[in-house]
């Protein structure tokens, strides 16, 4: 069992059983039993398409995983009176996280229990690539803005080049004087 507290500070325990697995397929048409399945379905062009396999999914909408996760603590809930919107509204980022990880953990030692390593090893291995697709997309990003100061940085220069080049014709020194200028010089 794995916990987790949402924002409102309640702590919320993920028992992952059979039955709860059955209570997930039964209200949100979702095996948690078969995580690397991938379903053929056709598409309304006539076209096979694969999905991807539960694991992956469940990482990538996270909306699917948080609904996962009520239905897995639907008892404590139903118990305490909270709704799966109150349950979605309490769980901001580091809560949400915290629950990921609660039930990856748990997920994944429900499988080594029923010994089932390859379903446990491959949420490890999802766990590790999610990570490092994570890393990637940061280390892009933050080439990608080094790229922009760069570029906005030459821009600057070229521009304050062109205005200072410009500095012997007619650019700012042939305006006419402001009024506030004028209002100045007649009370200094």
């Amino acid at each position: 069992m794995k916990t987790f507290t949402d924002n409102a500070g309640r702590t919320w325990t993920i028992d992952l059983t059979i039955g709860a697995a059955k209570r997930v397929r039964d209200l949100l048409k979702i095996d948690l039993l078969a995580p690397l399945v991938v379903k053929r379905r056709k598409g309304a062009d006539g076209r096979v398409r694969k999905t991807l396999p539960l694991v992956t999914r469940l990482q990538l909408d996270v909306v699917a995983l948080i609904d996962v996760i009520y239905v897995l603590i639907k008892p404590q809930a139903d118990a305490q009176g909270v709704t799966d919107e109150q349950f979605g509204q309490a769980l901001g980022g580091e809560a949400a996280c915290a629950a990921y990880e609660a039930f990856m953990g748990e997920w994944r030692g429900f499988f080594q229990e029923l010994r089932r390593e390859a379903e446990a090893k491959a949420i490890d291995a999802q766990l590790r690539l999610v990570a490092a697709q994570m890393k990637k997309a940061v280390a892009a990003i933050e080439r990608a803005e080094a790229i922009v100061a760069m570029k906005t940085d030459e821009q600057l220069a070229a521009a304050l080049a062109e205005i200072e080049g410009a500095g012997d014709g007619p650019m700012f020194t042939d305006l006419p004087p402001s009024p506030a200028s004028d209002r100045r010089s007649s009370t200094d």
